[in-house]
């Protein structure tokens, strides 16, 4: 498998497990709604739009990677550890946030990746394999702990910082 193919891959696990996490945290902190879960999707592909068309420059990987693993910190801080904010519009506004800068990452690599690679069918092969991966994976977890599936979208977040933005060589020293 060839490198970008791993950092496709590797993305969408990231995505899908995010999503999953991302979810749970509303989920615990709200309580179960659909309706909660919808906004949560509409948030996460506003952000896509945003990403896409928005703040599409060459180099943003590093910035979105940071922000979307901020986040996700900030997420699981205020959902699983701050019981007074839970039923509060504090907790909604921080997870739908989240979900926000993650779709922001999901369209900004979307369309930097087919610009790069000029194949949308492997990036989308490639990168929508990895997110149902890394959704069931992460749904898997969630049924033996949540700290599972947020160690899942921390590490495979950190990961991504390993794969080096396409043309960018790695120095030799």
């Amino acid at each position: 498998m060839k490198r970008r193919e791993i950092e496709l891959l590797l993305t969408g696990f990231f995505l899908g497990s995010a999503q999953v996490g991302t979810y749970f945290h509303l989920l615990l902190a709200e309580g179960g709604s659909p309706a909660l879960y919808f906004l949560l999707i509409l948030f996460w592909i506003l952000g896509s739009v945003t990403g896409m068309f928005v703040f599409a420059k060459k180099r943003a990987g590093f910035i979105y990677k940071t922000l979307c693993l901020f986040f996700y910190l900030v997420t699981t801080i205020v959902c699983e550890y701050a019981e007074a904010l839970f039923f509060s519009l504090w907790v909604t506004v921080v997870v739908l946030l989240c979900a926000y800068i993650f779709g922001m990452f999901a369209g900004w690599f979307f369309q930097n990746r087919v610009e790069t690679y000029k194949d949308a069918r492997l990036v989308l092969l490639h990168e929508n394999n990895g997110f149902i991966l890394g959704y069931a994976t992460s749904a898997a977890l969630l049924f033996f702990s949540s700290d599972f599936t947020n160690g899942a979208v921390f590490l495979f977040g950190l990961l991504l910082f390993l794969c080096p933005e396409p043309g960018q060589e790695i120095q030799k020293q």
